[in-house]
């Protein structure tokens, strides 16, 4: 495994992914600090590594100093390792008497000190006591105060004397290191030399923080150049995914924006306030670049003309207002994924807002009916506020980069660095903005994807979930805004997918986990999306690499014939008092436990909770009738608790007292049942090793997610057990020893429950759940919509929602069934750490367990014997979940590809012209189209933008059958014709067959590299790509194609962006502007709307002619002319006529060439 680490670690590519996904106990961690103790000592390695994970006390930080111990090379260690925790913990755990004595009197005599000094002496002395829960909550609100208001305050007057008295940064390090009045802070900021450090420890959370190092701004770790050309050790990676996803929800919820307001500001701005020339001044590398004929000032008048339109559009001189009195301030919301989806009061399904000048507010109407312009549909509105957001998230941007490229033209020697963070937060601290608004539009600028060159696939043909999350927003009315509703966004465009690829973008990083490629998107992240955006920078085990892999695994398991696993699925299909005759075969007694759980819970509803008690009672059984069993692990999915109304410990403790009075009498259950929780986990975890490394008899009761991924249970052998344990391999003899049995529940609580207890966090992480899985496809859009407002409803009146389609459903998706397998193999990993085994081991699991274990899971993956074991004892059970659906999957991407082709199109009710950007996106998708109608699987994978247009196919084909509704806004995907699913994806369809049967076509075609025909394939183009894009690609080159040979006229193409893609072509020398189509017969050019639209385009252009010209048609179709305010519209029916020759329409080329002539320039 070293070698895999430093082959990626030293590879030709300066950034990527490898995930290493060998079993618990396999050697990962001991592997990869074995490479970072030899790469710190490399003196041609000058790279940082960053080893993070997702709780701190599972950092080996004390594994690898006792590396560098054993080697005698402690002075190494002190140099170059360092552990940064929170600011708040960091200066509770350095705040000593010795730290103390050494800040000086002129510090301690300020307010900001005497409050954090007393603060981190209260935390300090109430950790030290163990009291009830009165003394918990003092504690809990101190350290929320230490972190959120007194430790900033004491940080940022701190940092303020450092500036003052050493302007450059080296002068304040150089301080901190030698000057004895400052040496001090590095006590309590350890992160102060964060940058001279080689080996950096932090938790996940940390390491998506702001990073204060107190003597130079904060800034966003993952976005700065700390983390450059470094290596980034994520250990247990699918758990960090969670991790990720709580800390984007929190600052989603922190940074909820009035979007309204954020607008109003920014245009007040505009018209109140000029920058300062300092940042409309180019740099020299600006002046340089291809960027220097473009003005400054021309980025911001563009910014002022966009925002004039919007505001003159929309009145938004007016306030929002809602019309509806609701009974709740609350309750209407507006959600947008690839959609928009409304969840309103009394059901109404649309939104509006309606200008009324007389009582000059814009009324916000909740309807029934559609509004019937856009000026009033308050969706078209917001999404053109988003846009205008982002087009000034560009200028600003733009703004940033050159004053920080000028800050650095002119810096000294020596004088600090200037950040692009702080450059961004300078220019929009110009426009006037409040801290929420710039801690936003910072956030949004810096997580925005970029595509470098050497960097990983961009966002701009990315479709996914993944890139665009969602957003929703809600419509506030309070009694402190009478007089305005408030339109309130929650955004939520980050998602842990798209981190992970931005610390490949600026590092190497590898993903530590024994499940690590399990795939499951709520419990991992999606690795097939990482692959496609990676490329070649996914690192992928060469054969020998998998090859030695798998050998040295087995060679750690090669001794485990001498060790005999003992499988047993408990628990009773029907519960019963007789049920409980498994535990003791006494009526009396079984009489006994049925009546202590019916007092408990006398609802004969609640069975699932009453076999909880039974099958805990088999479990325990086992534990005290198994001389062999010193030490048994009970993973349940809720800890029990005193007073409990489900699971309460008084109950297990009288189970449990009787059934060691049966069969032990020795054993004391209130000393010897223990509870591992997360109330002082680390000192009951320290406690419990200690008590069975002393030889005692435990039965340890915990939950997963308490002894999940990461936790180390083993414990010392002690000595006379010694004897009777089993080495499993041939490594060194190890001096603890793992449990020697497992109790595992029926995992539960795998997606959100929305009930009563619903917190707004819980509520965001279900939104991002159903994202997940519709993104997977398994679940379909219509299952999203349904369960999307399930949620809301369910938020709103903190209760279930039992109409609709029942949650439950969710519980089939494959990612489900595959989170549960995750948990399970997480868990039996926690008595798979050393090679010391006793010679039983014994797993138990609740017998419904088979319902959510995936054997499939080990298809091309390792798992200890224990694992595969429990997989042999549920193999005959038959699981049925509910895998993708690859039509829901061509129906969900076939709607998100019409959306971005509606994107590339200019408004031009809002001014807007094709920019350059949008111009190469065309044609790329045009030629992509012309060259691979369809495409192999193979090609796909190596294809970002086919990846994210193009449907799978069930098996190789070249046709698709589709409907659509709304101009492609709803699509529905068949792979079979029917009455629902008629119009059709194929050479047929496209004309391409009839076509291609005209010989100097063919060649043309494949003189160009153009597909002839629609070949057999794994993958086609989703309808609205065919539609809107192959189809008119496809007559715009056979057009010129022809024009060229029956008239000898070279069509020019318009490149202007101001009327690109207003016409195909050009006519050379001549204002004849030429459309072609490739029309059905029944296509119908007598609307006067569309042809209003032609004139309109024709008058931009200065046209005098403008040519409509179908390729082919079988018939004759008349011939039309239209003369309309000056400009000749001829309408052509077919250039060729569909017959056996394929022969020219005479009448038509006679009408082209007339306009030329007469037309001519």
């Amino acid at each position: 495994m070293y070698k895999v680490i430093q082959r990626f670690c030293n590879d030709e590519y300066d950034n990527g992914l490898l995930l290493l996904d060998m079993p618990t106990g396999s050697g990962k961690t001991y592997s990869v600090l074995n490479y970072i103790f030899d790469a710190v000592q490399n003196s041609d390695d000058k790279r940082r590594y960053f080893f993070i994970t997702t709780l701190k006390k599972n950092l080996p930080i004390e594994d690898l100093r006792k590396r560098f111990e054993t080697a005698v090379k402690l002075d190494i260690y002190k140099e170059k390792i360092l552990f940064v925790d929170s600011n708040s913990e960091s200066v509770i755990s350095g705040f000593t008497k010795d730290v103390i004595a050494a800040i000086p009197y002129e510090i301690k005599k300020t307010n900001e000190y005497k409050k954090f000094e007393s603060f981190i002496k209260s935390i300090q002395g109430l950790r030290e006591k163990k009291g009830g829960n009165d003394l918990k909550s003092i504690l809990i609100a101190a350290e929320d105060k230490l972190r959120t208001e007194v430790e900033p305050r004491f940080r940022r007057y701190i940092q303020s004397l450092l500036v003052k008295k050493f302007v450059k940064l080296q002068d304040r390090k150089n301080a901190i290191k030698t000057d004895k009045d400052w040496q001090w802070v590095e006590k309590l900021y350890p992160s102060v030399f964060m940058k001279d450090k080689r080996i950096i420890f932090m938790s996940v959370d940390k390491f998506l923080s702001q990073n204060s190092t107190i003597v130079e701004p904060s800034c966003m770790l993952y976005n700065s150049d700390l983390i450059k050309d470094s290596v980034i050790f994520i250990d247990e990676f699918d758990a960090s995914k969670d991790t990720i996803l709580k800390n984007i929800i929190q600052n989603g919820l922190r940074e909820r924006v009035d979007y309204i307001e954020l607008f109003k500001s920014i245009y007040a701005s505009l018209h109140t306030h000029r920058l300062p020339s300092v940042l409309t001044t180019s740099s020299k590398k600006r002046q340089e670049s291809v960027y220097k004929d473009q003005s400054l000032q021309s980025v911001i008048d563009g910014i002022v003309e966009k925002a004039d339109d919007i505001y003159k559009l929309y009145t938004l001189q007016f306030s929002h207002k809602t019309e509806t009195i609701t009974d709740d301030s609350i309750n209407n919301f507006l959600f947008q994924d690839h959609q928009y989806l409304s969840i309103l009061n009394g059901n109404k399904s649309y939104i509006s807002a309606v200008s009324d000048g007389k009582r000059r507010i814009n009324a916000i109407q909740f309807t029934d009916d559609k509004p019937n312009n856009e000026t009033s549909n308050i969706q078209v509105m917001l999404g053109k506020l988003r846009g205008f957001i982002s087009y000034f998230l560009g200028g600003v941007n733009i703004l940033a980069i050159n004053y920080q490229q000028c800050k650095a033209e002119r810096r000294k020697p020596n004088e600090d660095e200037f950040s692009h963070e702080s450059a961004l937060r300078t220019v929009l601290a110009e426009f006037g903005l409040d801290s929420t608004y710039i801690n936003y539009l910072t956030a949004q600028i810096l997580i925005a994807s970029r595509k470098d060159k050497g960097s990983i696939e961009g966002a701009e043909f990315d479709l996914s979930f993944y890139e665009k999350g969602f957003r929703y927003y809600a419509f506030e009315d309070d009694y402190s805004h009478d007089t305005q509703s408030k339109i309130m966004m929650y955004s939520f465009q980050t998602t842990p997918e798209k981190l992970i690829l931005r610390f490949c973008e600026k590092a190497k990083v590898v993903g530590i986990s024994a499940t690590a490629t399990v795939p499951t998107a709520i419990g991992n992240f999606d690795i097939d999306y990482f692959k496609q955006k990676l490329q070649d920078k996914f690192s992928v085990l060469s054969e020998d690499e998998r090859y030695r892999l798998d050998k040295e695994f087995k060679d750690s398991i090669s001794g485990y014939d001498k060790v005999k696993i003992n499988t047993k699925l408990i628990g009773s299909d029907v519960y019963s008092q007789d049920a409980w005759l498994e535990v003791i075969e006494n009526g009396e007694a079984t009489k006994m436990f049925y009546d202590l759980v019916e007092r408990y819970l006398p609802d004969e509803n609640n069975s699932y909770n009453k076999e909880r008690y039974l099958r805990i009672a088999l479990a325990f059984k086992e534990f005290i009738t198994k001389p062999d069993i010193n030490s048994f692990l009970c993973v349940l999915t809720k800890h029990p608790r005193y007073g409990d109304k489900y699971l309460d410990k008084k109950v297990l403790d009288e189970i449990f007292g009787i059934i060691a009075k049966r069969y032990n009498y020795g054993f004391n259950v209130k000393t010897q049942v223990v509870q591992l929780d997360g109330e002082e986990y680390d000192n009951k975890k320290d406690e419990i090793i200690k008590r069975l490394g002393n030889g005692e008899k435990l039965f340890v009761l915990s939950v997963y997610q308490t002894i999940g991924a990461g936790q180390n249970l083993q414990y010392p052998i002690p000595p006379f057990f010694r004897k009777n344990l089993v080495k499993t391999n041939d490594r060194d003899e190890n001096s603890y020893k793992d449990f020697d049995a497992i109790y595992l529940d029926k995992p539960t609580n795998l997606i959100v429950q929305l009930d009563q207890n619903l917190t707004e966090e819980d509520f965001i992480k279900y939104l991002f759940q159903l994202e997940m899985l519709q993104e997977v496809s398994e679940i379909s859009s219509k299952t999203t919509k349904t369960q999307v407002k399930r949620a809301f409803r369910s938020f709103i009146a903190k209760a279930p929602i039992k109409d609709g389609e029942y949650a439950g459903n969710i519980y089939k998706c494959k990612s489900v069934v595959l989170l549960a397998t995750r948990l399970v193999i997480q868990a039996i990993g926690r008595i798979c750490r050393t090679n010391m085994k006793s010679k039983n081991i014994y797993i138990l699991a609740d017998s419904r367990i088979a319902d959510y274990i995936d054997s499939s899971v080990t298809e091309g993956r390792n798992y200890n014997c224990e694992f595969i074991k429990l997989l042999d004892a549920i193999s005959s059970q038959n699981l049925n979940f509910e895998e993708g659906s690859l039509e829901e999957a061509a129906s969900l991407k076939s709607v998100r590809v019409n959306r971005f082709i509606n994107s590339m199109m200019p408004n031009k009710g809002m001014n807007e012209d094709w920019t350059d950007e949008r111009i190469e996106r065309w044609q790329q998708l045009r030629e992509l189209t012309l060259t691979s109608p369809t495409m192999s699987k193979a090609k796909v994978d190596k294809n970002f933008i086919a990846y994210n247009f193009y449907v799978q196919l069930p098996t190789r084909g070249n046709q698709l059958y589709y409907s659509e509704e709304k101009d492609f806004n709803n699509i529905t995907v068949s792979f079979r014709k029917s009455h629902l699913t008629e119009q059709c994806i194929s050479a047929e369809a496209a004309k391409l067959t009839d076509l291609m049967r005209i010989d100097f076509l063919r060649k043309h075609f494949e003189n160009h590299g153009w597909a002839t025909s629609f070949e057999p394939n794994d993958f086609i183009m989703a309808p609205p790509l065919f539609n809107n894009i192959y189809r008119g690609a496809l007559g715009e080159v056979v057009g010129k194609a022809i024009f060229y040979r029956y008239a000898n006229v070279q069509l020019e193409d318009i490149t202007e962006n101001k009327i690109f893609e207003f016409f195909d072509y050009k006519v050379p020398d001549a204002a004849v502007y030429v459309d072609f189509k490739n029309w059905h017969e029944t296509s119908n050019f007598d609307d006067e709307q569309m042809t209003a639209h032609i004139i309109s385009k024709a008058k931009e252009c200065k046209a005098k002619c403008v040519i409509i010209a179908n390729i082919l048609s079988d018939s004759r179709y008349q011939i039309r002319k239209k003369a309309i305010e000056g400009i000749e519209l001829l309408i052509l029916p077919s250039l060729l006529l569909q017959d056996k020759e394929n022969s020219v329409n005479k009448a038509a080329w006679d009408e082209i060439r007339r306009c030329f002539c007469e037309y001519a320039d």
